[in-house]
């Protein structure tokens, strides 16, 4: 009897340091991370735009445009814009035209949970795919359209 005292003993030793382990491993936030990787300023180097049929207010499909985009997206090229992110979760959002010039411009706030990311003055959450020192990755859809676009890290 006292054998098996001692096995059992043993494996409830194991089992309460396995979860002890497990319980304490890496704790960082990681929308901390994100959070600091994210503020900055990012220019838009790349869309990929998907589109199909649309739903009818009945709830009927019904034949519409459809379409797909992917293209490199140059400085005050079509649809060139800018991020801002700063540390006070605030941010904001600059469209320019072909000739430099400010085309939209929105400020708001932004929070970030897990890999969404919430924007005030945006329609949808963004994904965020890819976030690292230079490069930002995001993308939205509904059942009608989807954008992924890609941005370099400026300053």
């Amino acid at each position: 009897m006292k054998k098996y005292y001692s096995v059992i003993v043993a494996l409830m030793i194991v089992a309460t340091t396995s979860v002890s382990l497990i319980s304490c491993g890496d704790d960082d936030d990681d929308n901390e991370v994100l959070s600091n990787s994210l503020v900055g300023k990012w220019g838009l180097t790349h869309k990929y735009s998907k589109w199909g049929t649309r739903a009818s207010e009945s709830g009927e499909r019904r034949a519409g445009e459809s379409g797909e985009s992917d293209r490199d997206v140059e400085k005050y090229g079509s649809g060139y814009n800018e991020l801002y992110f700063s540390t006070d979760g605030t941010c904001e959002y600059i469209e320019y035209d072909w000739r430099g010039n400010i085309d939209e411009h929105n400020t708001g706030t932004y929070t970030l949970s897990g890999t969404k990311l919430q924007i005030s003055y945006a329609m949808s959450v963004l994904n965020i795919q890819k976030l690292t020192k230079d490069s930002l990755i995001v993308e939205y859809g509904t059942t009608d359209y989807y954008e992924r676009l890609s941005y370099a890290r400026i300053e």
